[in-house]
């Protein structure tokens, strides 16, 4: 079978075009809202043209302007995902303050449990923790850049890629991936020379021949403007990079291979693999839609645990195997 081409994979066909019109939440309130933000991204993005018409002072024909508007109304809706990521936090945050974890009729044991049976993969969930939690607040208040400015010059698919690093330099924590630990070990290395090497730098050297309470302080300074730096470095390369390009720039090492074994029994073929958070997001990626994810994370408690894991069907099939059951 011959590979579509380009155009065929981005064009929308005649039989889509119903679709394009049907309602995108099953409530007629909450869909008719939907529908209705459409003529507010278009009144958005016909005032950005017309205010960067008005910079430039370019002139553009009719049809020139409406293309430039279109275009505009399509990047516009960048914002709707951030508002999605924005909302969801808001929902877990009330979920996690009022212990709704535990008063929900639903049985849930933890909020990873609760999110996953709601349409929230694990890897989502952590990321829109991350995000708020860390990564926007950070770049926000130290770089001063609006989280809708972030988002929409970085881009998702960047930010996905810049999160973990980002993530451990901004928290000081490190990472247990092992390639994401050495992207940030590189870039605080590079940042940490550039600072050094620069005229501000030579306020840190010597450090070391300074009395102990200046000297605390003066390595406190230096480490905030190590990170801030090297965010800044990785911000930027996230506005102007593409995705590819900038994946190599940060991990120039390669992912290990993803070994697993494979258990065959009677043609139902189980797979069990370990995989740190490189790998699993190599994995989830090269799946995409053809993988869903049904996530558990394992609690403390040995006797929740065994709960828990009682009603996954793989890992009861599983121990049936080991115990000679089937």
């Amino acid at each position: 079978m011959a590979r579509r081409t380009m155009t065929e994979l981005t064009t929308i066909n005649p039989a889509a075009l119903a679709i394009l019109d049907y309602q995108p939440a099953q409530s007629i309130e909450l869909s008719t809202s939907l529908v209705g933000m459409r003529a507010g991204i278009e009144a958005a993005a016909a005032a950005n043209v017309q205010a960067a018409i008005q910079e430039t002072g370019g002139q553009f024909s009719e049809l020139e302007v409406q293309a430039m508007v279109t275009v505009e109304s399509l990047k516009q809706v960048g914002g709707l995902e951030l508002t999605a990521v924005l909302l969801r936090a808001m929902y877990l945050r009330i979920i996690q303050d009022n212990n709704m974890i535990g008063n929900h009729p639903g049985g849930y044991n933890s909020l990873a449990e609760l999110a996953n049976d709601n349409g929230i993969s694990i890897a989502e969930l952590s990321q829109t923790m991350d995000l708020v939690n860390i990564i926007f607040p950070y770049v926000q208040e130290q770089l001063g850049i609006p989280v809708a400015q972030l988002w929409e010059q970085v881009g998702k698919s960047n930010l996905r890629e810049i999160t973990p690093v980002l993530k451990v330099i901004i928290s000081g924590v490190a990472s247990d991936t092992g390639t994401t630990q050495a992207a940030v070990d590189h870039v605080l290395e590079d940042t940490t020379a550039t600072l050094l090497a620069s005229a501000h730098g030579a306020r840190f050297l010597g450090m070391d021949q300074l009395p102990e309470a200046e000297q605390t302080g003066r390595r406190e300074e230096f480490n905030a403007t190590v990170r801030r730096m090297a965010v800044d470095n990785i911000v930027e390369d996230g506005i102007h990079l593409p995705n590819r390009q900038l994946r190599q720039q940060l991990r120039p090492q390669h992912t290990p291979m993803i070994t697993g074994t494979v258990i065959n029994n009677n043609g139902q073929r189980m797979v069990l693999a370990s995989m740190d958070n490189d790998q699993w997001l190599l994995f989830v990626r090269q799946m995409g839609t053809h993988f869903e994810e049904h996530g558990w994370i394992v609690p403390e408690d040995p006797r929740q645990r065994q709960i828990e894991a009682a009603r996954i069907a793989e890992l009861r099939t599983l121990i049936a195997l080991v115990r000679g059951e089937q």
